[in-house]
């Protein structure tokens, strides 16, 4: 239910697909997915899609990339959920890149996030 609208495919179709890459490390297909989705298919991405695609990046280390695509999410007026930011923060500090989980963390401080119990484990990890 919801994945086709109209005839059309849904945002939430696209997010399963997304998901699905994601899992099985198809970065390039998770990449193309997205864009195939705004681009061919004029499908505005919504707060999961961005968490998604910003949780698959941290979780293979690409932070400039996750965090690129978080601050253009603000740009389009979608606001990342906590659980999202503390992930990234959360795999920088225990990939144990120091200058990232700083960055993540002043992230989550301008967006008013409290940090969860996860974050403050992640820390006592580090």
């Amino acid at each position: 239910p919801g994945l086709i609208e109209d005839g059309k495919a849904s945002v939430k179709m696209f997010n399963l697909l997304l998901r699905v890459y994601d899992r099985s490390a198809y970065m390039t297909r998770l990449w193309l997915a997205y864009r195939s989705m705004r681009e061919r298919y004029q499908i505005e991405p919504d707060a999961e899609t961005f968490a998604i695609l910003t949780n698959a990046f941290a979780r293979r280390g690409e932070f400039e990339r996750a965090y690129a695509i978080s601050e253009h999410a603000l740009k389009k007026g979608v606001e990342l959920d906590a659980d999202s930011v503390c992930f990234q923060l959360v795999t920088a500090a225990k990939k144990r890149d120091y200058q990232w989980t700083k960055i993540f963390l002043q992230q989550l401080k301008k967006r008013l996030v409290r940090p969860t119990v996860q974050v403050r484990a992640a820390f006592a990890y580090a």
